[in-house]
């Protein structure tokens, strides 16, 4: 895969991650009962809420010793995840091309003939 099919799958590699990052420590600081007044904490809410809003009321939410366990955001996590790999298999499908997995087999025949 070269070209634009690399570029578009390093792309999406690297937002689910940011995505997922920033998701866990909103995760992370929910469950630890972080201070919402804190600037840091509050700036992290306040990124992460527009990708968990879709998400809300999928259950309540649950108290655990101190923090709160926030499901909505387990369950964004996830599907974005879904999400994203779903759209690296598109691209390397569409950057392939339907004749990919004959090329390769006949490559890996030529490469198995014997020497003469």
């Amino acid at each position: 895969m070269a070209g634009w099919g690399s570029t578009m799958t390093g792309l999406v590699v690297a937002s689910i991650f940011v995505v997922e990052a920033l998701l866990a420590t909103r995760l992370g600081f929910r469950l630890a009962g972080a201070n919402p007044n804190n600037d840091f904490v509050d700036f992290i809410y306040d990124l992460t809420d527009a990708l968990v809003a879709p998400f809300r009321g999928i259950r309540e939410t649950e108290q655990i010793e101190g923090g709160v366990f926030e499901p909505e955001t387990a369950v964004a996590m996830g599907l974005y995840l879904l999400a994203a790999i779903a759209l690296v298999l598109a691209v390397r499908a569409i950057t392939l091309g339907p004749t990919a997995g004959r090329e390769r087999a006949a490559r890996r025949r030529a490469d198995e003939r014997p020497l003469r």
